[in-house]
Order: C-alpha cells, then structure tokens, then sequence
C-alpha cells in the first residue's frame, strides 16, 4: 500500500482538537500528537539546545522545567520563535518517520495546536481546523488546568 495521506487538526489551546481527535481514534484512525511528541523530544534529542538557549534552569532532575520555559517564552515572542524553530523542525521529522511506520491505512492525522504558525500545514494532504468561542476556551482550560489563572491563559491563547 502506498503512503498515507496526511491530515491535520489544528486549533488553538481549549478550542476542542482532543475530542475531534478522539472521534477519528475511535474509527482506528493513527493519530500523531504533536505535543506529546514535542515534550519527549524536548526532554531527549532537544535539551541540549533548549539548555543552550534557556539556561541550565531549563531542567530539573533530567525533565523540562515547563514552568521555567513559560516565563522566559510566553512574555517574549522572539524567544517564543526560537524555542518553536527547534522544537518544530524535530516534530516535522519525527512525524515524517512515524507516518513511514504506518501500514494499511489510507490515511493518518497530525493533532497539532501550530500547524498554520509552523508552516507545517503545508506538508499536509488537508487541514482540518476547530475553533469555540473566547469564553467556551478559557472555561475549559480553567477546568482542565486549575494551576492557571484567567491571565495566564489569556497569555498562552
């Protein structure tokens, strides 16, 4: 069988990917989570570059510091750009070795929050894109994450 086609799920932060997601899973549908991916990549092949940009700080015990990253990256979009430059490139060859992987489907999903920002819709057969309203999102962050105030996540939305 050929190569699957390739299809991504985008959607801001709270905006309802996982449940789209989760409606193809349930249709045996592979599904690639690109953030998921990203935080193993950046706890492995990406810390020394992370190190290199955000300090030693960066980890704790051999793991990401999140905390550490989002004061330096959420209040600073050029630091922002450079943690995404790295962190995207890796993302886009790691899914481009699992899509390979992927045998007797005709086709696969990338559930990613950037795929438009990072370009990497353009390496897609098609784009899917959810959206909700401001205040249906931050309910549902505000449920999910109760470590973040209303602030923070107007910050990361």
């Amino acid at each position: 069988m050929n190569k699957p086609l390739s299809v991504g799920i985008t959607g801001g932060i709270g905006s309802g990917k996982t449940i789209v997601t989760k409606l193809f899973s349930l249709l045996n549908v592979p599904i690639y989570y690109a953030d998921e991916r990203a935080r193993i990549l950046m706890n492995t092949i990406l810390m020394d570059s992370i190190i290199a940009l955000f300090g030693k700080e960066s980890f704790i015990n051999g793991s990401l510091n999140r905390d550490h990253i989002a004061s330096k990256v959420f209040s600073n979009k050029s630091e922002l750009s450079k943690l995404n430059s790295i962190v995207h490139r890796a993302v886009a060859l790691d899914f481009k070795n699992w899509t390979a992987e992927q045998k007797n489907v005709k086709y696969v999903i990338k559930e990613a929050a950037l795929l438009i920002e990072s370009d990497s819709y353009k390496q897609l057969y098609k784009l899917i894109v959810i959206t909700s309203p401001l205040e249906l999102r931050v309910n549902r962050i505000e449920s999910r994450d109760n470590f973040r105030n209303e602030k923070e996540i107007i910050n990361i939305i």
